[in-house]
Formats: structure tokens, sequence, C-alpha cells
């Protein structure tokens, strides 16, 4: 299984150290485009994941080098039932009210871990929301975040582009 991103690709596979197929599943992402600027946002995403611990934020496995380490992918937690996205649909019938309100309480107490470390997520959308089972949701895809600096109090987008919004209101 393999699912196709922006900037990457994420890939269904094992992490079996004693090579006996005990090992538990893991979700690799890998870049598409290895250019400078690419690499260093991955390389930052990485970071970010890292240093993250909460039930509501998928969670970091590790990082894997390729031979002489012109490359690298970020393990994570697999989680079977894909993004909100795609579940929601699928499971209409299943989930009421209550469930959704469920999802809705994960995803914000995800998203005040991230600000109470002064992450911005950027990117926050039923497709990046991951669904570990019928009770419990995950915040994934840290590409887009960006670190508050201790003396602000907001993010300000300057640059066209530089923000997953396809529109904006205008007066």
């Amino acid at each position: 299984m393999s699912v196709e991103g922006n900037f990457g690709s994420v890939e269904l596979c094992r992490y079996d150290p004693l090579d006996d197929n005990t090992g538990e599943l893991v979700a690799v992402k890998k870049l598409q485009n290895n250019t400078a600027e690419h690499v260093r946002d991955f390389q930052r995403e990485s970071l970010i994941l890292r240093s993250l611990h909460n039930d509501y934020i998928v969670r970091y496995k590790g990082i894997c080098y390729s031979v002489g380490r012109r490359s690298f992918q970020l393990v994570m937690e697999y989680l079977p039932n894909k993004s909100l996205r795609e579940y929601l649909p699928n499971n209409r019938d299943r989930l009421g009210p209550q469930q959704l309100l469920l999802y809705a309480y994960q995803v914000c107490k995800g998203m005040q871990y991230l600000g109470s470390h002064r992450y911005v997520h950027r990117d926050l959308a039923s497709r990046n929301i991951l669904v570990e089972n019928q009770n419990h949701v995950k915040i994934g895809d840290f590409g887009l975040t960006k670190i508050l600096p201790q003396d602000k109090e907001y993010y300000v987008v300057k640059l066209r582009g530089e923000s997953p919004i396809f529109w904006y209101v205008h007066r």
C-alpha cells in the first residue's frame, strides 16, 4: 500500500529487526524530490514529530537512512483505518453525533497540545486526521508546521503559496 502526496509518499512497511515476521507495521514517509529545500523541510518535519508525545498526535518511531546517508525516510506508527476523509463516508451508518463529537474533541486536544508547545500545524484537514480505531483519531502530517518564536503570539503568512488555503475572502 502506498499513498502519494504533494512532496512525497507514505508506504506501509513492517519493522522486523528479528526477521521472523513478528515485527510491527509502520508507516514510512519518503520524499519524491530530493532538492535541498525539500530535504531541509523533511528534516524539520521529522525533528518536530520526534519532539511530540501526545495521545492525539501520530507517534514518531524513527528515521531510516539510505546507504551513504544520501536520503532518509521518516518512520511513524501505522494507523490502519486511513484518514478521516476516507473513514467518515465509508462508516456513515456506524457514526452518530457522539462519535463525531469525540473525534472533534480529540483533534482539539491534539491542537491544544501543539499550541502549548508553540507549534502551528497550518494544514489541519480531514486528510491529515488519521483513524486508529472507531474511538481514536490522531493528527498527522507535520510538513507545513511552523514554530512560533518566543516573542510572537501568532503566525503571519508572508508569501503567496506559503499556506495550504486554496481561497481567500476579499472585501
